[in-house]
C-alpha cells in the first residue's frame, strides 16, 4: 500500500496534535515543576513577611499592661470614680493604644486569608504534579512532590496556629476596651 503524500501530511499532522496533548496534559515535566517551586517560593516569602510583621509586634503585646487583669471592675469603677485627672488620662491613653493594637492585629488578617488561599492552591498544583509523576513513573520527583504537599499542609497548621494566637490577643484589647469604656461611661441615675 503507497501512503500519499496528502496522507502522511494528515497522519503527521494527527500524531503532533496528540504528541502535544499528551505533552500538555502531563505536569511532572520541568517546566511545570519550575513554575511549582516559584510559586512556592513566593507563597514562602509571604509567609516570611507575615511573621515577621507579628515577630515585630509580638513583644509589644507581651509587654503590656491589661488593666482589666491588674484591677477588679470595682477597683477600676472606684478609681475612676475619685476623678483624678491624671488616672483618667491614663484610662483614656489605655482605651486607645489598645483599639490601635487591636486595628494592627486585624491588619494581619487580610494577609492570612491570602496565604491561606495560596496554599490551598499550591496544595492542589503539587498534588496535580506528584499523580502525573506516578503516572509518567517519575518515582523521584513524585514523592519530592509529596514532600511539598506534606510540608505546605504543614504550614496551614502554622497558619491556624498563627490565626488562633491572633485572635487570642484581639480578645484581650476588645475585653481591655469594653471593660475601660464601661467604666469611664457617665452612670445614670
Amino acid at each position: 500500500m503507497k501512503l500519499s503524500k496528502t496522507h502522511l501530511n494528515s497522519i503527521t499532522t494527527i500524531f503532533l496534535i496528540t504528541l502535544s496533548w499528551l505533552t500538555q496534559a502531563s505536569q511532572c515535566n520541568e517546566q511545570e515543576w519550575n513554575k511549582a517551586l516559584v510559586s512556592q517560593q513566593a507563597l514562602d516569602r509571604k509567609y516570611n513577611t507575615l511573621a515577621s510583621k507579628y515577630n515585630m509586634w509580638l513583644p509589644s503585646f507581651q509587654q503590656s499592661i491589661f488593666l482589666h487583669l491588674e484591677f477588679s471592675n470595682e477597683e477600676l469603677t472606684y478609681l475612676w470614680g475619685k476623678n483624678a485627672n491624671h488616672f483618667r488620662d491614663k484610662i483614656d491613653r489605655q482605651i486607645q493604644v489598645a483599639l490601635e493594637s487591636r486595628q494592627m492585629i486585624s491588619s494581619l488578617t487580610p494577609y492570612l486569608d491570602e496565604i491561606n488561599e495560596d496554599v490551598t492552591e499550591q496544595i492542589s498544583l503539587w498534588n496535580r504534579i506528584g499523580r502525573d509523576c506516578e503516572i509518567d513513573r517519575l518515582i523521584t520527583n513524585e514523592v519530592a512532590a509529596q514532600h511539598y504537599v506534606q510540608s505546605d499542609k504543614h504550614l496551614i497548621q502554622e497558619l491556624n496556629n498563627f490565626e488562633q494566637q491572633l485572635d487570642t490577643m484581639r480578645s484581650y484589647y476588645d475585653r481591655e476596651v469594653l471593660t475601660l469604656q464601661n467604666i469611664a461611661a457617665p452612670i445614670h441615675p
